[in-house]
C-alpha cells in the first residue's frame, strides 16, 4: 500500500494581551464603593499590616495567575481539537476490507482501478481463515478495531444485528437495489433497519449429475422428486450398484446428517417445498419430512461408510449430487477428469401449470460496520464492484484460477449464465429461492445461529422423529435473536 504523508498545519495559540485584561478587570470593580487603593480587611485587628491589602499585589499575583489560568484551559481545549483532527486526517479514505471466499488476485484488479479514481482513498484486503472466522469478526467489530467492510453469510445477519451499516439512499436507494440485484438478494438481505449488503455473486442449492454414469445407463435426468425415488431404487433405478453390503455406485446421496455435505440446505428446501415453515414447523408435517428423508439411507441407496457425498461424487461413484456452485472447483480440484453438469432442482409434481417452484440459496455477502467512518466511501465501493463491467472482471480473474465463472448477482446478467453446464441452474430458480438460517459451510461459532439451529434440527433428524418440545425449543432458541 502506498505510504500516505499527513500535512499536519502547526497551530499558534495566541497570548492574551495583559494590558488590556487588567484594563477589563479594573472595569469590573466598583471603585466608589471601595476606599481608595484598599480593600477592607475582616480582620478586626487594626495593625496597619495587617489592614490593608495594596492593589499593586493584586495586579502582580491574582491577575497573572488568572491569565494563566486561561491560558491553560484555552490550550488544552486547542491540543484536542488538534489531536482529533490529526487522527481524522489520518484515517480519511484508509478501508479494510476482510473476506473469505475471494482470492486476493480476483479483487486486486478493482481495488487498483477505484483508488485510481479516488487517489485519497486507500483499500486493503485481508482474505481471512475461515476457521473461526464469524466469531474473530464479531469480536473486533464490537470492540471497536474491527475492517470497515467484511463479508459474511446469510445465515448470520441476526449474529451481527446492530453491528450492520444500512446502504445509504445517497449511494443506492431501495428501489435501484430492487431493479439491480436479484429478487432473492433483495428479499435476504432487506431488513427491518434497512439493506445490509451486496454479494460479489450469486450462489444456491443445485443438483450434480454425473454426465458418464446417465449415459451408461441410458437415463433421463430428473425434474421432479418421483422422478428422484425412481432413480434411487434399488433394483429399478439402474444407478445404485451394489455387492452384497457395499454400495459400489450411489444413485444419490442423501439420508442422513453425518457424510451428505448440505444437508442442512436439502432439508431445508425439502420442508420449504412441503409448506414447512422452517421456525414454526407443524410437528406431523416435520415427521413425514424426515421418513422421507431417512428412507435414502435405509433402502441402502447411500451410507455412512462411504466418503463424504463431495468426495465420492468427484471421484465418480455418485450419480447425483446435492451442492453449491461453490463445490464445483473443490470437484474439479479432486477429479480433473470427471464429467458432470448441474440440472435445476427437483420439484414436486405440479397440480397445475401456476403451481410454485422453489430453491434454496446460500451465498456470502460484502457488509460495512456500522461505526465505520468510512462507512460512505466503503458503500461507494460496493457498488462500483458490483456494477456489471466490475462482474465481469471478478469472473476472469477466478476463471483464472478456478476455471470457473460464478453467477452474476444482477438482474441484467442472467442472461449470460443461463445456458452454462453449471451456473445455468442455478440462476434459473434465482427469482424464486428461499434463505434461512441453517446452511452448510456456514460456521458461526458457539454462539451463532447457524450453528444452534443446526444442532436441533440434527437431533431430530437423527432420532427419526420429533420431540415434544421441539417446537418450544426452535422458538426458544430463535427468540434469542429477535425472530
Amino acid at each position: 500500500m502506498a505510504e500516505i504523508v499527513i500535512n499536519q498545519t502547526e497551530t499558534t495559540l495566541n497570548q492574551p494581551n495583559t494590558e488590556i485584561v487588567n484594563k477589563q478587570l479594573d472595569a469590573l470593580i466598583d471603585k466608589s464603593k471601595l476606599p481608595q487603593n484598599t480593600i477592607e480587611s475582616p480582620n478586626t485587628n487594626n495593625s496597619p499590616k495587617d489592614k490593608f491589602i495594596k492593589k499593586p499585589i493584586f495586579k502582580k499575583i491574582i491577575i497573572p495567575l488568572i491569565i494563566l489560568i486561561i491560558v491553560l484551559a484555552l490550550g488544552s481545549t486547542v491540543l484536542t481539537i488538534i489531536r482529533r483532527s490529526a487522527k481524522t486526517i489520518q484515517n480519511k479514505g484508509e478501508l479494510v476490507w476482510w473476506g473469505v471466499t475471494e482470492e486476493d488476485s480476483v479483487v486486486a484488479p478493482l481495488i487498483s482501478e477505484f483508488q485510481n479514481k479516488f487517489p485519497d482513498i486507500r483499500i486493503t484486503y485481508v482474505r481471512q481463515s475461515e476457521k473461526d472466522y464469524a466469531q474473530r469478526l464479531y469480536n473486533s467489530l464490537k470492540k471497536g478495531g474491527g475492517p470497515d467492510m467484511f463479508e459474511i453469510h446469510t445465515s448470520w445477519t441476526p449474529d451481527f444485528r446492530g453491528l450492520l451499516s444500512t446502504v445509504p439512499s445517497s449511494v443506492l436507494n431501495e428501489n435501484d437495489y430492487k431493479s439491480i440485484y436479484l429478487p432473492s438478494i433483495y428479499n435476504s438481505l432487506k431488513t427491518k433497519e434497512g439493506i445490509v449488503g451486496v454479494p460479489l455473486y450469486y450462489d444456491a442449492l443445485t443438483l450434480y449429475v454425473n454426465v458418464d454414469i446417465f449415459n451408461n445407463a441410458r437415463k433421463e435426468t430428473p425434474k421432479t422428486w418421483n422422478d428422484i425415488l425412481f432413480l434411487s431404487d434399488p433394483v429399478k433405478g439402474g444407478l445404485t450398484l451394489r455387492n452384497k453390503d457395499e454400495i459400489i455406485q450411489s444413485a444419490i446421496a442423501l439420508g442422513n446428517t453425518t457424510n451428505v455435505d448440505h444437508w442442512q440446505d436439502i432439508f431445508t428446501f425439502i420442508m420449504i417445498q412441503n409448506k414447512i415453515n422452517p421456525a414454526n414447523p407443524d410437528l406431523k408435517s416435520l415427521a413425514d419430512v424426515i421418513s422421507y428423508y431417512k428412507a435414502f439411507q435405509e433402502n441402502g441407496v447411500w451410507n455412512e461408510r462411504l466418503p463424504n457425498s463431495t468426495t465420492t461424487f468427484a471421484r465418480g461413484k455418485l450419480a447425483m449430487y446435492f451442492g453449491t456452485m461453490s463445490r464445483a472447483p473443490e470437484i474439479l480440484r479432486l477429479n480433473p477428469e470427471i464429467r458432470f453438469k448441474t440440472i435445476p432442482l427437483p420439484q414436486l409434481p405440479n397440480n397445475a401449470p401456476t403451481d410454485p417452484q422453489y430453491s434454496y440459496a446460500n451465498y456470502y455477502f460484502q457488509a460495512v460496520d456500522k461505526n465505520s467512518t468510512n462507512r460512505d466511501t466503503a458503500w461507494q465501493f460496493l457498488k462500483f464492484i458490483t456494477e456489471k463491467e466490475s462482474i465481469v472482471r471478478l469472473n476472469k480473474e477466478r476463471k483464472a484460477i478456478r476455471a470457473l465463472e460464478f453467477p452474476s448477482p444482477r438482474n441484467d446478467m442472467v442472461a449470460d449464465f443461463e445456458k452454462d453446464a453449471v451456473s445455468g441452474s442455478i440462476v434459473y430458480f434465482s427469482a424464486v429461492a428461499k434463505t434461512w438460517y441453517m446452511a452448510d459451510r456456514a460456521d458461526d461459532g458457539e454462539g451463532g445461529i447457524n450453528n444452534n439451529v443446526t444442532s436441533l434440527y440434527k437431533a431430530q433428524i437423527d432420532k427419526g422423529k420429533t420431540s415434544k418440545t421441539f417446537a418450544d425449543d426452535l422458538k426458544s432458541l430463535l427468540a434469542k435473536y429477535q425472530l
